[in-house]
């Protein structure tokens, strides 16, 4: 498995995403015993606690951040790296430019190539926002800091950004390989 993964982009990236997951858990773990029973449960805009609620929610956050992170890495592995024929890879990858059936089979592994590494790296950045979301719900709570701040939406700014320099470049390898 790692081994096809490594064709298209280092399993390094799926380690470093599946650790920040086990960080954030651990980390949750560790703070569980010593938060209060209210905590913040929801967060405005601008990063403020707006709606708090029972401990015990903490848990819900990294259930869903585990969720998450195996969804995006089983959608990458088995819908589009594991396909013997990159055309067929293509299958559920949704490319506004492209006309799927007309791709050569050269054209269609540089789409592959660009939507692995872009599903992996889109899940780096949604565990990354996932555990400082996280962290921030157990400081916050703690005292030791007032609300999110704008780092969740410059790393959602950034998360959305990625799908666009990869079109860019899916679109820019296209078209240098057509006359």
């Amino acid at each position: 498995m790692w081994r096809q993964i490594n064709k298209y982009y280092s399993p390094m990236v799926d380690m470093l995403t599946i650790g920040v997951a086990a960080i954030s858990i651990l980390y949750t773990v560790n703070y569980y015993g010593r938060l209060p029973e209210k905590i913040p449960s929801h967060f405005n805009f601008s990063g403020e606690p707006d709606a708090w609620g029972g401990k015990q929610t903490l848990v819900v956050l990294p259930a869903i951040h585990v969720l998450t992170v195996i969804t995006f890495f089983f959608i990458n592995y088995f819908t589009v790296i594991k396909q013997e024929d990159p055309r067929e890879s293509l299958r559920f990858v949704n490319i506004p430019f492209i006309q799927k059936k007309g791709l050569k089979k050269s054209e269609a592994e540089m789409v592959r190539k660009h939507s692995t590494r872009m599903i992996a790296l889109l899940n780096l950045m949604v565990s990354l926002i996932f555990a400082y979301i996280q962290h921030g719900v157990i400081q916050t709570a703690l005292g030791q800091q007032e609300g999110l701040g704008m780092i969740v939406q410059l790393l959602t700014a950034f998360l959305l950004f990625v799908p666009f320099v990869f079109l860019w470049m899916i679109y820019k390898g296209l078209r240098e390989n057509r006359p």
